[in-house]
């Protein structure tokens, strides 16, 4: 357990300086590019290394290929890992260049906003951004490899560096970029530098001598492979869905929707992030028969992602203006535009629990070798969740608000989903993983709505610095409520758990 908390320390810290990293690129965008048409390019071009960020530590590639080589050892693994990395550095690179064959089709789609005359002018861009797709497999290989072999920070610490390296060339780079080509270079350059620190680290998988042997994968893995990243793809790619769906009501929108979703993104991913990181090959060698110890492990990391998520909620829907105006109150942003960050915001932070317990179950279903599961799941989600968009255009009122509904939704079938899966016909999983979430929701309420009522009645409008105070003491209270409830039952399910030792 000490060694655990070591290493979810280790983990979290590089996990932060990879998110803030992330965060700070996306303040220098807001402060120069601001709501613009040109800043809804920019964040299309980086949609592309994002993706494939987030496939890679909220767990795509490494959810697929981690268990199968945590079962291999010494050479036989460095092997088995080149291998992969030569077929699917192979694949992305044929698909990069088809789609750099509909790269203005594609930009179309992805910034549905954007005038005509601006999706000509930027399609060169988009061009040049896809052959980072092929660099960006390459890397979900070795970050795979890395924590296989129990080596957790890294992958972060490349994170680190490629948004370093984009900050480093938009506080720099000042000269007229009218065509974002220049851009477009820096995130190949960026995302080659993380390519080269990661397989540097990774250079035992290039030695001549090591061999496949008879562990060469089949048909059955490269099943198993192509399921598992389709659905973990089709999880992690749902934002930029329903950022596209924002995107529809105008210019800007789209950077309204990114710079709300980072506000989401942060805590989520400092959350989650460690949790998968650390407990997917944790969660591989549990043998397949028991599988009550494998819901157990399951369940107390949903109990504290409920924790802590209803904490984050109850901080931002008392104190969330306040922060995001001194977040983003700067440069090219106006307060107008700070403030639709921050409603917009408030609404997707409602999801953060079901996202959490969506990504720690798709985990889990990935570590039983059921990736056919997740992507089933994950394909209805997103249907409900696309219907439902469409209930509200033909039948309700439709504003800004109203196109925030697909998010809500898709995590929350998602999760549900995925509960019922992992309980494998035992319901005792499911109503005790629902009994926690509901009980972490009505603590949230109690404390919440009588801080709200408090705040708006006698601190209509706290400044920056007391909005900062409180989102600490407000956040210390929700934790504490919360945990005095859970961890009890935490304890009594950890020594439940040794007496059947």
């Amino acid at each position: 357990m000490k060694s655990l908390f070591v290493t979810m320390s280790l983990v979290s810290f590089a996990l932060l300086l990879g998110r803030l990293s992330g965060f700070l690129r996306d303040l220098i965008l807001a402060g120069r590019y601001g709501v613009t048409e040109q800043a809804d390019i920019v964040i299309v071009l980086l949609s592309l290394p994002d993706f494939t960020v987030g496939l890679l530590l909220a767990g795509g590639f490494s959810a697929v290929l981690t268990p199968r080589l945590c079962k291999a050892h010494g050479q036989e693994r460095q092997a088995l890992a080149r291998y992969i990395a030569v077929v699917v550095g192979l694949a992305f690179s044929l698909l990069a260049g088809c789609l750099a064959l509909w790269s203005g089709p594609l930009l179309a789609l992805l910034a549905p906003s954007a005038s005509s005359q601006a999706l000509s002018i930027y399609e060169m861009a988009m061009t040049i951004t896809l052959i980072s797709l092929p660099v960006a497999a390459l890397t979900g290989v070795f970050v795979s490899f890395l924590n296989a072999n129990e080596i957790f920070v890294l992958p972060n610490l490349g994170t680190l560096a490629f948004n370093a390296s984009i900050c480093v060339f938009l506080i720099a780079w000042w000269q007229n970029d009218e065509k974002l080509l220049a851009f477009a270079s820096a995130i190949i350059g960026a995302s080659l530098i993380r390519l080269s620190l990661l397989g540097f680290n990774s250079r035992g998988l290039f030695r001549r001598s090591i061999q496949l042997g008879s562990s060469k994968p089949g048909l059955p893995f490269w099943s198993d492979f192509g399921a598992g990243v389709l659905s973990l793809s089709l999880l992690v790619a749902m934002p930029i869905i329903f950022r596209t769906i924002y995107a529809t009501g105008g210019e800007g929108n789209l950077a309204i929707f990114n710079y709300s979703y980072k506000l989401f993104e942060l805590p989520s991913a400092l959350i989650f992030g460690p949790l998968v990181t650390i407990l997917l090959p944790r969660l591989s060698k549990i043998p397949d028969n028991e599988l009550e110890k494998f819901q157990a492990q399951v369940l107390n990391a949903i109990k504290g992602i409920a924790v802590l998520s209803a904490a984050i909620i109850g901080v931002w829907l008392c104190v969330g203006e306040g922060l995001t105006k001194l977040i983003f109150l700067r440069g090219a942003m106006s307060l107008q535009d700070v403030l639709r960050i921050a409603e917009t915001s408030q609404y997707l932070f409602l999801a953060l629990p079901f996202a959490g317990v969506t990504f720690m179950t798709t985990i889990g279903l990935n570590a039983l070798g059921l990736p056919r599961l997740v992507l089933r799941n994950s394909i209805i989600a997103a249907a409900l969740a696309t219907g439902s968009q469409f209930v509200v255009i033909n039948y309700g009122q439709v504003n800004q608000t109203w196109l925030l509904l697909p998010f809500l939704v898709f995590y929350f079938v998602h999760s549900g989903l995925n509960i019922v899966n992992l309980s494998k016909g035992k319901w005792t999983f499911v109503t005790e993983t629902v009994k926690q979430l509901i009980l972490v929701a009505c603590i949230t309420f109690v404390v919440s709505v009588p801080l709200l009522w408090g705040l708006s009645r006698w601190i209509p409008e706290p400044s920056i610095l007391l909005s900062c105070f409180l989102a600490v003491v407000i956040g210390i209270l929700l934790v504490a409520a919360n945990a005095l409830t859970v961890l009890p039952l935490m304890r009594a399910a950890l020594a439940e758990s040794k007496e059947r030792r």
